[in-house]
């Protein structure tokens, strides 16, 4: 078992892992800070006890992009190199999997947009891009015009105890079949499909 502690780190000290597979492109980023700079750091970086980044290099590149001197970083001491590089892929690879209960989300989106709008954010702020929010509110409208339509079910071949990769393809399915123009570029997570 390791031990862990929590601390505000000097920036500078942390040093990203040099087995990081996990890319962040500038938007993300952008995006993160602007999590940073609206919520506060709600979720720590995670390191060794030698401040080697195990989760977090993209909040590490949003801080940095903000000029912060110091974040909280929550230092695992004691773990086996093989642990340290399985959880670097674990943080990252774990948060995909989940889904989206989509008129849930829907519903969700389209009573805080005003809410945040009269605080001076934008909907953005959530990590849904204004495009995907749009086909989030055409499926729920066009299934309120219609309570007895059942949307088709994507189902990949790969499944992992009933998750079912592909969500992207759910939507560009969902909306073919029911013969509407609309498409997407991403998931909903912003990255490719």
């Amino acid at each position: 078992m390791s031990a862990t502690q929590l601390q505000n780190v000097a920036l500078e000290r942390l040093k990203p892992h040099p087995r990081n597979s996990r890319t962040h492109p500038q938007k993300q980023i952008r995006q993160i800070a602007d999590s940073i700079a609206a919520f506060g750091f709600t979720s720590p970086i995670v390191t060794d006890e030698d401040y080697v980044i195990l989760a977090g290099h993209g909040r590490h590149k949003a801080a940095a992009q903000l000029g912060l001197q110091q974040v909280p970083v929550l230092v695992l001491r004691g773990l086996p190199e093989a642990k340290k590089r399985a959880l670097l892929l674990a943080d990252n690879r774990l948060a995909e999997k989940a889904g989206w209960e989509r008129s849930t989300l829907a519903i969700e989106l389209s009573s805080l947009a005003p809410a945040l709008s009269e605080i001076g954010l934008d909907i953005e702020i959530t990590g849904f891009e204004t495009a995907t929010i749009d086909i989030l509110l055409g499926e729920l409208s066009d299934t309120e015009a219609d309570p007895a339509y059942e949307p088709p079910h994507y189902r990949s071949s790969r499944s992992v105890e009933g998750a079912t990769y592909g969500s992207w393809a759910r939507i560009v399915f969902s909306a073919a079949t029911r013969g509407t123009a609309r498409t997407t570029s991403g998931c909903l997570d912003g990255s490719a499909p």
